[in-house]
């Protein structure tokens, strides 16, 4: 896993919003954190963590709008020695 600017977009089917977001690493990192930055339509919304040693992390009690046609991809935009496998989970309304 390396440093990386999503190409992957998910289009949402109608107006939504994101009220959960879930990180998962195949393999836990070392030394620092894993993280990841949420874009919508090309611009950050949000960026999560997973600690160094954890392989997931949750963050609840979110309020992020998203229209109908608008995208989200994810950034990698830091990892934890050895950490593999990123996959990110959201949860919306």
């Amino acid at each position: 896993m390396s440093v990386a600017t999503g190409t992957a977009r998910w289009y949402a089917p109608r107006n939504i919003t994101i009220n959960k977001v879930e990180g998962f690493l195949g393999t836990a990192g070392s030394g620092s954190a894993t993280t990841f930055a949420t874009l919508i339509n090309g611009s950050s919304s949000r960026t999560d963590s997973i600690s160094a040693g954890a392989t997931t992390s949750s963050t609840t009690g979110l309020s992020i709008s998203v229209s109908d046609g608008q995208y989200l991809t994810v950034n990698i935009t830091a990892i934890g020695t050895s950490a593999a496998d990123l996959s990110v989970k959201f949860y919306y309304t």
